[in-house]
Order: structure tokens, then C-alpha cells, then sequence
């Protein structure tokens, strides 16, 4: 998995928002983690850009910043314990991307790539609740 499809132009790998997420919301569903785990985590994340951002030099910030990102990634680690299968799988998905990040925009489209994790396991969600309901009547 790769941040973007041109490095040089600084294009964004769409299948982040699209299949990638897709894939990794359908696993995380069927591996039956909450709404509310999945919605920490990316709480979580979003808690990280927000330190990232209250630097003046945004870089800078992603510097000072980075071994809270290692330990973010460990608290994922020790919430396998709670759901093994989807954990590892946050985990090694986020490990991989965060692997790449080199400045704050990269930064911000791991973000973004997860938020689009968290939308298509919410959108998951709204079909399951949905169909439960057509069957009712």
C-alpha cells in the first residue's frame, strides 16, 4: 500500500479512500469489532494531528510528535488482546502506511486513509441496521 500514486506530483493513491478501506471495513466487521473501538482509535489518531498542528512548523511538530505516533502503535498492540484479529489488523494496516510518512501531509492522508476506514465500517453498519429493518415488515 502506497500514500500515493505519483510521489513526485504528490498524488494520492485513490484505492486509500476507496478499496483499501472498503477491504480493511469489511474485515473489521466480520472480525466483529464495535463501532466505538474503531471510533477511538481513529479518535486517537486525530488526538496525534492535533499535537502535530498546535506547532507552528508543522514538521517540526511531526517530529516532536513521532514517538507518540510508536506509541499509539503499541497501545494497538496491547488491544489485541480485546478483539486479536481486528487489532492486528489496524495495527499492521496503520504500520504500513505510517511507514511512508515523511512531512505532516503525508501524515494527513494516513488521517484521511483511516477516516475512510471508519466511514465504510459506519456505511457497513447503516446496511446491516437497514436490511434488519426491510426484514421486519
Amino acid at each position: 500500500m502506497v500514500l500515493y500514486k505519483d510521489s513526485e506530483r504528490r498524488l494520492v493513491n485513490a484505492d486509500l479512500f476507496g478499496k483499501e478501506a472498503e477491504n480493511l471495513a469489511v474485515s473489521l466487521k466480520q472480525s466483529r469489532l464495535s463501532n466505538r473501538q474503531l471510533r477511538k482509535v481513529y479518535a486517537e489518531l486525530r488526538a496525534l494531528e492535533g499535537r502535530i498542528r498546535s506547532h507552528e512548523d508543522l514538521e517540526e511538530g511531526l517530529g516532536l510528535v513521532k514517538p507518540y505516533i510508536t506509541l499509539f502503535l503499541t497501545r494497538l498492540r496491547y488491544r489485541e488482546r480485546q478483539n486479536l484479529e481486528a487489532f492486528r489488523r489496524i495495527r499492521d494496516y496503520l504500520e504500513e502506511l505510517l511507514r511512508d510518512v515523511k512531512s505532516y501531509e503525508d501524515f494527513r492522508v494516513v488521517v484521511q486513509a483511516f477516516e475512510a476506514v471508519v466511514a465504510h465500517f459506519i456505511g457497513l453498519e447503516a446496511e446491516k441496521n437497514a436490511s434488519r429493518k426491510r426484514g421486519r415488515k
